[in-house]
């Protein structure tokens, strides 16, 4: 069963701003429910999915192969966007998400999303959007990781303004310019 718009906007604050509640109402029609058993996988590392989950209900583990073992490298709650980078670049997946426990998702498969856009324009328009705005936050959150494991303390508040150029300088063995 779907969420109403008033729930919808509830569990996905940002996205319903981006939307407003004629734009929620429209995604929610073009959204599949989807449930998922605890330890279920939803997307596996290394395969592409061309559909995004907007996590409803639930918790789900992130995990990356490493020498023959799974590592949880995060957790995601209620609220959030999954799936967004293999959707978006059509690449493969690069990790594992699983249910933690029961998990309650909408799913928009990239069909939808081109339908959306063609008929409904400022509705996709809007989640691209928000897909942005997960996108960097995640670009964001490894950019201070990287710091930190460089020894460089990210800052609180701070403009993200050179962090993942100079993470990428350092990668590529650049000087700073």
């Amino acid at each position: 069963m779907k969420p109403d718009a008033q729930e919808f906007a509830h569990r996905f604050p940002a996205l319903a701003r981006e939307l407003g509640s004629t734009g929620c109402e429209t995604l929610l029609s073009a959204l599949t429910p989807r449930s998922l058993a605890a330890r279920e996988v939803l997307i596996a590392e290394g395969t592409a999915s061309s559909t995004i989950y907007l996590l409803r209900e639930g918790s789900l583990a992130v995990t990356l192969a490493s020498g023959g073992a799974d590592l949880e490298v995060g957790r995601l709650d209620a609220g959030v966007i999954v799936g967004e980078t293999s959707f978006v670049d059509g690449g493969p997946a690069s990790a594992t998400v699983a249910a933690i426990g029961d998990c309650r998702l909408l799913a928009l498969p990239m069909s939808a999303l081109e339908e959306l856009r063609r008929q409904h324009p400022r509705v996709a328009t809007g989640l691209l959007r928000a897909l942005c705005h997960t996108l960097t936050g995640r670009l964001r959150s490894a950019t201070d990781r990287l710091e930190t494991l460089r020894g460089e303390a990210p800052a609180a508040g701070a403009a993200h303004t050179g962090g993942f150029v100079d993470a990428l300088r350092a990668l590529f063995g650049l000087a700073r310019g």
